[in-house]
């Protein structure tokens, strides 16, 4: 339970926007190893060397989820006194969690709150596109990142949803990513396919046990 044992420092906000881009870099490059090397960066998040293809990265978490992920981050590690630990203790429940000693649990969910987190986060990523094809990006992706393995679904559903999420206005995203520990899903949106690209579970592991190590390295203080 203490990350500590293994990471040097907590996630905090800026480390954990960074530990996601990084995370979705090293998937893509599991799923495509003969691709060009992108690079980590901003305004969009992954880039090709060239800055003809971007990616823009966000993590797949439920409302409720990263509340309670970030109070249990300063329940672990916050400089606290008894009183701040029974607040992040209370906040906790209040969003669905439970923490004690030995586990920490979060929410239950439905297959309808996650998709509609999935088209939560395509809308508002949307927006971005303008400001990418004036800096001349001829081809924009979304990659989206989920901590679990998801709640059974069709295929269908998601190619509906996916398309659905585009139609907000004239910009779309040209391809989207949803990566989970055991796949990541690739959709076109020119041809409304969907390709599934398996990932081995250790290599999933050890994809993002790199990817924070990296973090660390880079941006901890």
């Amino acid at each position: 339970m203490n990350e500590q044992l293994f990471f040097t420092t907590p996630l905090n906000s800026e480390l954990h926007k960074y530990y996601y881009e990084f995370r979705a870099r090293k998937l893509f490059e599991y799923c495509y190893p003969e691709k060009a090397e992108l690079i980590c960066s901003d305004k969009p998040d992954l880039q090709a060397i060239e800055k003809s293809f971007g990616i823009e990265v966000a993590e797949a978490i439920l409302t409720q989820d990263a509340i309670v992920s970030g109070e249990f981050t300063k329940y672990e590690f916050g400089k606290k006194n008894a009183e701040d630990s029974k607040r992040c203790i209370q906040k906790i429940q209040r969003n669905g969690g439970e923490v004690n000693e030995l586990y920490l649990s979060f929410p239950s969910h439905t297959l309808d709150d996650e998709l509609e987190n999935y088209k939560d986060i395509i809308s508002k990523k949307i927006r971005k596109l303008p400001q990418y094809w004036s800096q001349g990006y001829s081809h924009m992706g979304l990659f989206i990142v989920c901590s679990s393995i998801p709640i059974p679904f069709r295929i269908e559903t998601l190619r509906g949803l996916f398309t659905e999420a585009q139609q907000v206005g004239t910009d779309k995203f040209d391809y989207i990513w949803l990566a989970y520990p055991c796949a990541v899903l690739f959709y076109e949106e020119s041809t409304k396919k969907i390709i599934i690209h398996k990932v081995d579970s250790q290599a999933y592991d050890e994809i993002a046990i790199n990817a924070r190590l990296e973090v660390e390295a880079k941006f901890a203080k």
